[in-house]
């Protein structure tokens, strides 16, 4: 696994299983591995208490990956439409465009998590984040695994993300098999 959950402060946990087949198809794209195995292991993920990994079949619409593309993409449409308004302009397109972005999370500041997608394989693809309202942008040039990890070990900083975030009191959690919040 890409992000250790001894860095997450999570329990070791054998995988469950997932239909990756049909959610990838509901995409219309192969996912990153990382991603896969993290959301295997830890279904409805929230990172240190601020980020949410969007997983499959989620509970809820604004919880589900393959829901929220489909927001993604009417989001998107009106902060450019907005962007355009202003003589402005937002540096990407949505998946499934070529290159277009894919959110994989949402931060409990409205902030997005995306995928930059591309032609190649699905574990090369880099990580952009968005200010809610489109006015910030924030690339990383890493996959989830190595997104989460430079964050928490700060190599890296996002700065649409709350100044004291991530801190030592930052808890993670996930749904167990029993459908029980947990928190490490």
């Amino acid at each position: 696994m890409a992000v250790g959950s001894a860095l997450l402060g999570l329990p070791e946990r054998p995988p469950r299983a997932i239909d990756w087949q049909s959610v990838e198809e509901a995409l219309g794209t192969r996912l990153p591995a990382d991603y896969k195995d993290l959301i295997a292991r830890y279904p409805e993920l929230v990172v240190g208490g601020f980020i949410r990994v969007l997983g499959p079949h989620g509970r809820f619409p604004s919880m589900d990956i393959v829901a929220e593309s489909q927001s993604n993409q009417s989001w998107l449409e009106y902060i450019t439409e907005e962007a355009e308004h202003h003589d402005e302009a937002i540096p990407y397109v949505a998946y499934p465009a070529p290159g277009g972005i894919l959110r994989w999370g949402v931060t409990t500041n409205g902030d997005y998590c995306h995928w930059r997608t591309g032609p190649g394989d699905p574990d090369e693809w880099t990580i952009v984040v968005s200010e809610g309202k489109g006015d910030e942008w924030t690339e990383f040039a890493g996959g989830l695994g190595a997104f989460i990890e430079a964050l928490f070990l700060a190599r890296s900083t996002v700065p649409c993300f709350r100044g004291d975030w991530p801190h030592s009191g930052s808890t993670t959690t996930f749904r167990d098999r029993g459908d029980r919040a947990v928190s490490a």
